[in-house]
C-alpha cells in the first residue's frame, strides 16, 4: 500500500488503495487515543487562568493591601494580561526593596517591611513590636535630650555607654571567683585607658536601664502574640527576632544589677559632679552617706568607726573630696580590687541605699524528674506551687519528660515550647541535665575516637537546646574507667573532652558542669579534685548523697564545695543514694553554712528520683521534697 504526505501532521493512505493493512489500523487507533480531546484542553486551560486570577485577586486584597498606593492599584487593576501583571509585581517589590528611605518615617518604612515580610495578618502586632523598640531605643540613647535629633542619634549614645570597657571590666569583677583579685580582662589597670565618663551618671543609668527592660519585654510579649499571625514563610525570621530580644535582655539585666550597686553621684563643692564610688579612681574615700558612719570603705568592711578626714567637705548628710593633698591620697589609696570587693560584700558604699543582707540567699529549685508519672505541664504545676522559684530539667535517653531523641530533632521547637511553659509558671531554668543512656551510654572519655565524636555532636546539639532555652548552666556525666585501660588513661581522656566543653559553653554563655557519682571515673571527693584541677574552667554538680551511699563523711566532701556551680539535695546514708528525711545522715544545715563561707552563688535542687535503682523508688518524693524544702529554709545561716 502506497502513502502519500498531505498538510497536516498525520500521514493518511492514498484513496486509491483497495484496503488498509491490519498493522496500519492498530496505529490509527492509537494515535487517535493519545491525541487529547479539545474540550478537555480547553477546560483545563479555563481552570488554570482562573486560577491566576485568583493568585492575583490575592496579591492585591490580601498580600499587599496596606502597602499599596491607591496609585499602584489604579495601574495595576487596569493591566489586561498576566505577563504585565507579573511584570508589574517584580517592579512593585523593586521599589520597596533597599536601604533606609530618609524620606520616609520610622513609621511607613516598617509598615512597608512588615507588610512585605511578616503578612497583613500580623502588621498590627508587629508594628507595636518595632514601635517598642524604636521608643526603647531613643529612651536609651537619651535622644530625649537633644532637641531636633534623629531618631539614630540615640542609638549612637546608647552603644557608647551600653558596652564601654568599664562595664565589660565590671562585670568581670562581678562574676569572677575571687573579687580581690584583678579582672581577667587584658591590660585592665593601665592608666591611659581610662574610664569613660558615661559612667558617672550610676543612678541615673541605673534607672533608665530598668525602663528599657520593660520596653524589650513589651516587643518580646508583641512579638510572641504575632506568632499565628506571620506568614509560613516568615516564621523563622521572626524566631530569630524573638530569641536575639530574649537573649538581650538578661544583658541589660546584668548591667542594671552591677550599676544597683552604686550610689548616684554627689554634688561638689563648686557645682562640679563626683564620680560613682565604683568607678575607675584612686580615691579612697568618697560619699558615705549618713551618719553615723563616716570613713574608708576597709574601715567599713572591718567593723571600725572613725572620724571624718580633715580633706572632706560635708554638707547635710553627705561628704565629698575636697581636693587633698598628693601625700594624704597616696596614703590611703586603694586597690581596685578592694573597691569592687566592697561594692560585692556591702552592696555598694553610698549610705542612701539599704544595706544588703549579708545572710547567703538561699536559692531553690526542683527537678522536674522527682515526678516522672506525671505529666510535664502538671509537674511543673506542682513545682510552681510548692513556691520553689528553679526547675532542673532533664534530658535523658530515658525517663524524661523531654526524651533526648526528640529535642536533638526539634532544637527550636523544643527551646520555644519547655520556655514558653516555664515562663508562665513564673518560673526559672536552673539547669538542664544531659544524660544519654547509661553510664557508658555515649562517655565523653570513650576509647572508641567515632563514640567520642557521636558524644561531642550530640553535646553540641542539647548546648544549642540549652542557649535557645535561656538556662545559664548545663550538667553532664564525667564519664567512667574502662577495665580495658588504667583509670589514669580515663581520667586524662575525660579530661581532654571536658576541657573542650567548656570552652563550647563558654562562648554561648553557659555553665557547664559535670556531677561525680557512683560508678564514674571519678567516685570520691579525692579524684573529682583531682579532675576539676586537670581541666581548666570546669565545675561540679555536687550531690552528696553519691559520696554518703560509700560511707565518705560530710567533711571529706565539703571541700568540693568550693567548685560546684550547681548543687543536688536529697536525703542519703549509707548503701543508700536516696533515703527519706527520718533516716538521712547527710548534715545539711553545715552543708548551707559551708556554702556561705565558700560564697557559693548557685542553686540548691531538690533532687528525689523514682528508678529502680540502688533503692532510689522507695521513698515518697513529694512528701520528701517538701520536708527538706522546709528545713533548709528553716536554717539560720
Amino acid at each position: 500500500m502506497r502513502y502519500k504526505a498531505e498538510s497536516g501532521s498525520y500521514l493518511r493512505p492514498h484513496i486509491g488503495s483497495a484496503c488498509c493493512a491490519p498493522g496500519v489500523l492498530v496505529f490509527c487507533v492509537i494515535v487517535g487515543l493519545t491525541r487529547p480531546s479539545l474540550p478537555a484542553a480547553g477546560e483545563q486551560k479555563r481552570k488554570h487562568d482562573e486560577a491566576r486570577t485568583d493568585r492575583f485577586k490575592q496579591w492585591l486584597n490580601g498580600d499587599v493591601v496596606y502597602i499599596i498606593t491607591s496609585e499602584e492599584r489604579a495601574v495595576f487593576e487596569k493591566l489586561s494580561t498576566d505577563d504585565e501583571r507579573e511584570r508589574f509585581i517584580e517592579q512593585f517589590w523593586k521599589r520597596r526593596e533597599g536601604g533606609w528611605n530618609p524620606s520616609l518615617t520610622p513609621e511607613e518604612f516598617y509598615r512597608g517591611y512588615v507588610g512585605r515580610v511578616f503578612g497583613i495578618r500580623a502588621l498590627d502586632t508587629m508594628l507595636r513590636a518595632y514601635r517598642s523598640l524604636d521608643e526603647n531605643q531613643m529612651f536609651m540613647g537619651l535622644e530625649s535630650e537633644f532637641n531636633d535629633s534623629h531618631f539614630f542619634l540615640g542609638l549612637g549614645n546608647f552603644l557608647n555607654y551600653a558596652d564601654t570597657r568599664d562595664i565589660r571590666m565590671m562585670g568581670q569583677f562581678h562574676t569572677q571567683s575571687n573579687p580581690f583579685e584583678g579582672p581577667d580582662f587584658p591590660r585592665w589597670n593601665v592608666k591611659e585607658q581610662d574610664r569613660s565618663p558615661w559612667v558617672e551618671e550610676c543612678r541615673y543609668r541605673r534607672d533608665r536601664f530598668a525602663e528599657g527592660i520593660e520596653r524589650l519585654k513589651k516587643a518580646l510579649s508583641y512579638r510572641h502574640q504575632a506568632r499565628e499571625k506571620v506568614l509560613p514563610g516568615s516564621r523563622d525570621e521572626l524566631e530569630y527576632l524573638i530569641f536575639k530580644t530574649d537573649t538581650y535582655i538578661p544583658h541589660l539585666e546584668t548591667v542594671r544589677a552591677i550599676w544597683r550597686m552604686t550610689p548616684p553621684s554627689v554634688p561638689g563643692k563648686r557645682g562640679t559632679r563626683r564620680r560613682c564610688c565604683s568607678s575607675w579612681t584612686d580615691a579612697s574615700h568618697c560619699s558615705y552617706g549618713r551618719a553615723p558612719w563616716r570613713g574608708r570603705p576597709q574601715d567599713r568592711l572591718r567593723g571600725r568607726r572613725t572620724t571624718r578626714r580633715r580633706n572632706t567637705y560635708c554638707s547635710g548628710t553627705t561628704c565629698v573630696l575636697s581636693s587633698p593633698s598628693p601625700s594624704s591620697a597616696s596614703s590611703s589609696r586603694m586597690s581596685w580590687p578592694f573597691i569592687m570587693a566592697s561594692l560585692l560584700v556591702r552592696g555598694g558604699l553610698g549610705g542612701n541605699y539599704p544595706r544588703q543582707d549579708l545572710r547567703m540567699k538561699l536559692k531553690l529549685a526542683c527537678a522536674d524528674f522527682t515526678f516522672p508519672l506525671l505529666p510535664h505541664d502538671h509537674v511543673l504545676d506542682l513545682i510552681a506551687g510548692l513556691g520553689i522559684e528553679g526547675v532542673d530539667v532533664g534530658v535523658f535517653g530515658e525517663r524524661s519528660h523531654l526524651r533526648l531523641d526528640r529535642v536533638a530533632k526539634d532544637i527550636r521547637g523544643s527551646a520555644r515550647e519547655l520556655s514558653a511553659k516555664i515562663r508562665d509558671r513564673g518560673l526559672e531554668l536552673s539547669d538542664i541535665f544531659l544524660i544519654p543512656g547509661d553510664f557508658r551510654t555515649l562517655a565523653p572519655n570513650d576509647p572508641a575516637p567515632g563514640m567520642r565524636s557521636k558524644s561531642r555532636d550530640l553535646f553540641q546539639r542539647i548546648l544549642e537546646f540549652t542557649a535557645r532555652c535561656n538556662a545559664p548552666h548545663m550538667t553532664g556525666l564525667p564519664g567512667v574507667h574502662w577495665e580495658e585501660e588504667s583509670l589514669e588513661l580515663s581520667l586524662e581522656r575525660a579530661s581532654d573532652d571536658l576541657a573542650w566543653r567548656v570552652e563550647q559553653a563558654k562562648q554561648v554563655g553557659v555553665t557547664f558542669s559535670v556531677e561525680p557519682h557512683i560508678h564514674s571515673v571519678v567516685p570520691t571527693p579525692p579524684e573529682a579534685e583531682r579532675l576539676v584541677k586537670m581541666t581548666p574552667g570546669l565545675t561540679l554538680t555536687l550531690d552528696y548523697g553519691h559520696f554518703t551511699y560509700l560511707g565518705i563523711a560530710d567533711a571529706a566532701v565539703e571541700p568540693l564545695l568550693r567548685h560546684s556551680s550547681h548543687f543536688q539535695a536529697r536525703g542519703a546514708c549509707k548503701s543508700r543514694p536516696q533515703a527519706s528525711f527520718k533516716e538521712n545522715t547527710i548534715d545539711f544545715a553545715r552543708v548551707l553554712r559551708a556554702m556561705k563561707r565558700f560564697k557559693y552563688r548557685g542553686y540548691v535542687a531538690l533532687e528525689y528520683v523514682w528508678i529502680e535503682w540502688e533503692h532510689c523508688n522507695e521513698v515518697d518524693n513529694l512528701s520528701e521534697t517538701i520536708l527538706l524544702r522546709d528545713f533548709l529554709r528553716s536554717v539560720k545561716l
